[in-house]
Parts: C-alpha cells; sequence; structure tokens
C-alpha cells in the first residue's frame, strides 16, 4: 500500500481489493458536483415533459405541428396572439368580441403596446382564441 500525502485522490489496494481514498474537502466538493448535476438532470426532465405536455395541449387545440413551430419562433407576447389569430382566421375585431375586449386593446396587445398586459386580459384573448389553457403559461414566456 502507498501512500501520497500531496494527492487529494488515491487508489489504494488492501488484501487484493481496490479501494479509493479521498480527502473530505475533496469528497465534500465532489459531493456538491454530483448533487448539481442531479438537480440539472431534474431540471432537464422537467422542461422536457413540459415541452410535450405544450406540444400536446397544443394539438388538442387543433394546431398542426408547423403552426406550433411558427408559433415557437415569434419573440413576443404580442406576436403569438397575432399569429394564433390570423390561424385561426380571425380580424382583430372578431377577436375582441369573442374575448370581451375591444380592438384597440387586441391591437395593443399584438403591438406590444402593452408592457405589463393583465391575467384577465391574456386569459381573455388566449379563451378567445382557442388556445387550450395547458399551452397558455409557455405562451406568456417571451425572449426578447
Amino acid at each position: 500500500m502507498e501512500y501520497d500525502k500531496n494527492k487529494s485522490v488515491q487508489l489504494l489496494n488492501l488484501m487484493g481489493q481496490d479501494y479509493v481514498l479521498v480527502r473530505k474537502q475533496t469528497y465534500d466538493q465532489l459531493l456538491d458536483k454530483l448533487e448539481a448535476l442531479d438537480t440539472a438532470l431534474v431540471i432537464t426532465q422537467s422542461r422536457e415533459q413540459a415541452s410535450q405536455d405544450v406540444l400536446k395541449a397544443m394539438l388538442k387545440g387543433n394546431f398542426s405541428v408547423e403552426q406550433i413551430r411558427e408559433v415557437a419562433k415569434t419573440k413576443t407576447i404580442g406576436e403569438r396572439i397575432r399569429l394564433i389569430r390570423k390561424i385561426r382566421k380571425l380580424d382583430q375585431r372578431k377577436l375582441a368580441e369573442k374575448s370581451g375586449l375591444s380592438q384597440t386593446a387586441i391591437s395593443n396587445l399584438e403591438n406590444d403596446l402593452i408592457s405589463e398586459p393583465s391575467f384577465a386580459s391574456l386569459d381573455a384573448v388566449f379563451e378567445g382564441l382557442q388556445v387550450p389553457p395547458g399551452a397558455v403559461y409557455p405562451l406568456l414566456k417571451t425572449t426578447k
């Protein structure tokens, strides 16, 4: 058995068995990294599941895969609302009627002139656009 006090990790053979000897500080660092990797894996799996859930919800709302891709490429909530409205073949006036908002409010939302639209307004718009509830939250995220 050879022991080198300058190494933080060593492989030792005792009675024909290999053992790893690790300094406590190194062991703690390795555990922290392992926990971070485990957390990252859980987050990644959650995101993948969320993406699958959104895709299923959008497909239930009679959106084609190509339409979903187009919506995903948009950068703002307003762009998403406008694109989904056009996919649904609605003009702003008709969406205003379906959502209970004014045509001006729809226009302002689509042109991102309302910096922080109310949840009630967005909920009414997405309901008027017949966007399935499971797909609404991800549509609220912006990349801008």
